[in-house]
């Protein structure tokens, strides 16, 4: 939020007084503050600063920037519906930080403390020690004056604002106008505004359902079906119900509400009890001796929706309450799905990599699944006490059955090899495709070289099966390099690859479909143990 009273001074000076002026501005700033911890305090320096440049009184600039302020789109609309008038305007002047927070979000803005200084004069007192805001704030009144096209003394204080009203311009009824509509027309408008019926309390329940019926006394009477819902239990009487904060009420708020249902005022009430929440009401007289209150949260219906524990139907269907409980519980409905949402966005994610690690053909890892999944292993340092094996396959004959039956039959053979390999190694176990030609295992489980020499055994008399290609079959034949992590004292993978090709080529020298394990501690290479070619 410091970001973003930067940003309006920044905008502000930038649009008045151009790009070189801030520059300047920011210069003779940054000599007393870092903009990185920029806080409000720094923004009252930073126009202090201005209007040293300027040679101007710092009031006068905090007023500019104050009607600069105002003449912004979203806050002029979020002030506008303070008021038919501006005389009504001000008397809803407390309501102005809960406004512009709409706009502004969370911004340090004062409360304002509105009293009658007689007549038509207002005097709006701000908290001491919040320089420049009532110059601002006067800047803000005299742009919404000329909006609301009244004549008007404003003058600001050190920490209060004295409007004095002269003149409002007062708004014209579409159905009060004459404009050349005919004698008809006239006399139904006439006839509109004079018809008078009598309401039931079920259909003013359904229509107004946050409704408060009182009497001369303050008693209370009746009230809606939403507002029973929090009132107060032992409440009997609108003082223990609620406090008013505006108009100030020096006596009982019953006298209040008489004097604003005769001047056509709006209350602002504050819930008595735990909640402490802020309502709204426009009082009407129905009788001699009896007020209606509807009463709304005004800009603090989030807060009281989840205070409260109130849903859609606790407002009228025609209400923008509707509307925006509507879109607090599609906001708090999303939330609730989120921490599933990002459960099945990572299963997505984790299915996506696991595809990308895996090879298409045969279903085993790829060359980056082999490594990944070999860095993850348990004791991968090749430390361990008992070691584990690392042995590499060649399909022997493969390329000359593609030059023959084609590349449809390679790929059939390298299928099969694949299912082959994935039926016979142990859970725990690695199988990879590293090249078109080569599969390499890890075996974790496996601790000397005959128990690898048995398992590659058998895995190469399954891959020595013919398998159909058209009508007729092909044959490969397997030849194995196996090496022991145990072998050879600080090594890693790419060493013990080495290995295994070098124990792999002593089996393709021997005459291809052989079984070699590496011994680099007695003779370089086991003798070679000679699988089943054809079958």
């Amino acid at each position: 939020m410091n970001w973003l009273v930067r940003h309006s001074i920044e905008s502000y000076m930038r649009q008045n007084h151009g790009r070189q002026f801030l520059d300047s501005a920011h210069a003779a700033m940054e000599a007393d503050c870092h903009f990185s911890s920029f806080s409000a305090r720094d923004g009252i320096a930073l126009i202090s600063k201005a209007a040293h440049l300027l040679g101007k009184p710092e009031t006068e600039i905090f007023g500019d920037f104050g009607e600069w302020i105002a003449r912004i789109e979203p806050v002029r609309n979020a002030l506008r519906v303070m008021g038919r008038d501006f005389s009504e305007f001000l008397t809803n002047l407390g309501m102005l930080p809960d406004r512009l927070r709409l706009v502004l979000g969370e911004a340090a803005i004062p409360q304002l403390r509105v009293r009658s200084a007689g007549g038509k004069a207002v005097s709006v007192e701000l908290p001491p020690g919040r320089g420049g805001w009532s110059d601002l704030l006067a800047g803000m009144l005299r742009v919404m004056a000329k909006d609301y096209e009244a004549d008007t003394g404003i003058v600001a204080g050190e920490n209060h604002v004295e409007i004095q009203v002269r003149a409002t311009q007062a708004a014209i009824s579409a159905i009060g106008c004459n404009d050349g509509n005919s004698e008809g027309e006239n006399a139904m408008k006439d006839e509109l505004k004079t018809a008078s019926f009598t309401i039931s309390d079920d259909a003013i329940s359904i229509l107004l359902p946050m409704h408060l019926i009182v009497d001369g006394q303050g008693n209370l009477l009746g009230a809606g079906p939403t507002l029973r819902k929090f009132l107060p239990a032992h409440a009997s009487n609108l003082d223990e119900a609620f406090t008013i904060i505006h108009p100030v009420c020096d006596g009982l708020a019953v006298g209040v509400l008489d004097d604003a249902a005769r001047r056509g005022l709006r209350l602002e009430l504050r819930l008595n009890g735990s909640a402490q929440i802020t309502l709204y009401a426009h009082p009407v007289r129905i009788g001699a001796d009896r007020l209606l209150l509807d009463l709304s949260f005004g800009a603090g219906l989030p807060d009281a929706i989840k205070k409260l524990q109130l849903d859609i139907s606790d407002f009228p269907a025609s209400s923008l309450a509707s509307e925006l409980v509507f879109l607090h519980d599609a906001n708090l409905s999303v939330m609730r799905n989120l921490p599933r949402l990002e459960q099945d966005r990572r299963r997505a994610q984790q299915n996506a990599d696991n595809r990308a690690m895996m090879d298409p053909l045969t279903g085993l890892l790829n060359v980056q699944g082999f490594e990944k999944a070999f860095l993850g292993m348990p004791g991968s340092d090749l430390k361990k006490e008992y070691g584990f094996a690392l042995a590499l396959l060649e399909l022997e004959y493969l390329d000359e059955m593609v030059e023959f039956y084609g590349h449809v039959a390679g790929h059939r053979i390298i299928a099969q090899v694949g299912r082959i390999i994935g039926d016979a190694v142990a859970k725990g176990d690695i199988a990879a495709r590293l090249e078109w030609n080569r599969i390499a295992l890890i075996l974790p489980n496996i601790h000397d070289g005959m128990q690898a020499r048995a398992l590659c055994e058998r895995i190469a008399s399954a891959i020595a099966k013919p398998v159909p290609c058209g009508e007729s079959y092909c044959h490969v034949a397997a030849s194995w390099g196996i090496v022991m992590s145990s072998v050879g004292p600080g090594r890693n993978l790419e060493a013990m690859l080495s290995d295994a090709e070098a124990a792999l080529d002593g089996s393709k020298r021997s005459g291809g479909g052989q079984v070699t394990v590496l011994n680099l501690s007695e003779n370089p290479y086991l003798r070679p143990h000679s699988g089943t070619i054809w079958q």
